[in-house]
């Protein structure tokens, strides 16, 4: 099975690592038959032979892709026919699967990719375009430090509610002539049958942990009480809910460390004392992993709040966590694939309201061996559940199941200009 895929890898980050890099390496490493063709989207590519991935591979996967370019060359390639080569040998147009692992129709003002996906205000109602600076379309919207420096305005600063309307319907249009799509939880499978057509066809294939790729560093032992949050930008409004009791708790518990890692978040830090803040910047993504293991959380926090997008994320910060050689506590918000997966009081705390996180963040500071048993229950059921080596396997499956239905209702001619039996090679698996 000849896989081609869209990764670029000088851009790559969680998203792309995750829910196409994994999958696809690790059925290289279990010896799966499938020949992985990465297209890094550089421009060095030869267009005869992205041509050639893009027509005749079995499968063409793509993460949230919303080029009309790229829909147009679907829509002719769904209208082919197979056709037999020289050798006998028929080939088969592409099955083309769009994978997501987000509602990018129901980003948040609040979201700093709002700006190029935004068509809808805080309250979920569609924005009317509006370019007159005379009755603009007015948001509320945050710098990269989460200091409040301004509105979103329509067509100023990069933000423009048609442009982005255009993408989003590009993006629904290429997803429907996709007809398939994997889906990192089941809420993104609803929301993806929601806005594509419940005759979508979807496999949810979740975020797969590969132990192997972060060393098992035992650190040596702290004093402090590390606490872990970690993220974009794009987390703002959940990191709010929860800004005013980590103040609290930081003065309460002088012994505790908050390691912030991505964003500052500007002024809604400034309740916890210098002494007992540390922040990591965002790094390139090849040195995440061994970053991660030297971090040493005790406490792993993911607030999430109850909005469409946020219901669609998957609970990849809580696997991050547990899969280290001393596996963290994680305190989540009772939402979305937290709320699913994670069983209360075994593997994890859930909370709904400010005051209930305050309340368990303040029992785990003061009870290790709770915190202890919570890691590694954890990482057992990390380890069950979301091993790679485990989930690739049944998307193969999925992938296999998708070619061969494919196969078996696709007409073969033999066209005027014989196809070569060459395979592609676009470039380096």
């Amino acid at each position: 099975m000849v896989i081609y895929a869209f990764i670029p890898m000088d851009k790559i980050h969680a998203s792309y690592y995750y829910r196409l890099l994994v999958p696809l390496q690790t059925m290289e490493v279990l010896g799966l038959p499938v020949e992985v063709l990465i297209d890094d989207c550089s421009p060095n590519i030869n267009p005869d032979r992205r041509r050639d991935g893009l027509m005749w591979s079995d499968i063409v996967w793509m993460y949230q892709a919303t080029d009309p370019l790229l829909r147009h060359n679907m829509q002719i390639v769904n209208n082919m026919n197979a056709a037999k080569g020289q050798d006998d040998k028929i080939w088969y147009p592409a099955n083309f699967i769009v994978d997501t692992d987000d509602d990018l129709f129901n980003v948040s003002p609040l979201n700093w990719a709002f700006r190029g996906l935004g068509i809808k205000d805080a309250n979920g109602n569609m924005l009317p375009p509006s370019r007159s600076l005379d009755d603009p379309t007015k948001l509320s919207y945050f710098d990269r430090e989460g200091n409040v420096v301004g509105q979103w305005v329509d067509g100023k600063d990069g933000f423009n509610i048609v442009d982005n309307i255009t993408k989003l319907e590009n993006y629904r249009t290429l997803c429907q002539s996709a007809g398939i799509m994997t889906c990192s939880t089941p809420d993104t499978e609803a929301y993806a049958k929601r806005e594509m057509g419940k005759k979508l066809k979807t496999f949810i294939n979740p975020n797969g942990i590969r132990f192997d790729h972060y060393q098992d560093v035992a650190l040596a032992p702290h004093k402090e009480i590390r606490i872990m949050w970690q993220g974009s930008n794009t987390h703002y409004e959940d990191f709010y809910s929860i800004h005013k009791a980590l103040g609290r708790v930081a003065h309460k518990y002088p012994e505790t460390k908050f390691v912030f890692w991505g964003e500052k978040f500007g002024k809604l830090t400034d309740e916890i004392p210098r002494d007992q803040f540390e922040f990591i910047p965002w790094m390139p993504y090849d040195t995440y992993h061994l970053r991660l293991v030297t971090v040493g959380p005790d406490i792993n926090l993911c607030p999430l709040l109850d909005t469409p997008f946020g219901s669609s994320r998957s609970a990849i910060k809580w696997y991050e966590a547990s899969l280290l050689h001393d596996p963290a506590a994680t305190i989540a918000q009772r939402t979305g694939a937290y709320k699913a997966e994670i069983e209360h009081g075994k593997t994890g705390m859930l909370y709904d309201t400010e005051a209930e996180f305050e309340e368990h963040l303040c029992n785990l500071i003061e009870n290790e061996k709770l915190r202890r048993e919570l890691g590694a229950n954890a990482k057992d059921w990390v380890h069950e559940n979301r091993d790679a080596f485990k989930l690739a396997p049944k998307l193969f499956e999925f992938f296999t199941q998708v070619r061969d239905e494919k196969r078996e209702t696709t007409e073969i001619e033999v066209p005027d200009a014989v196809v070569s039996s060459e395979q592609p090679d676009i470039c380096a698996s």
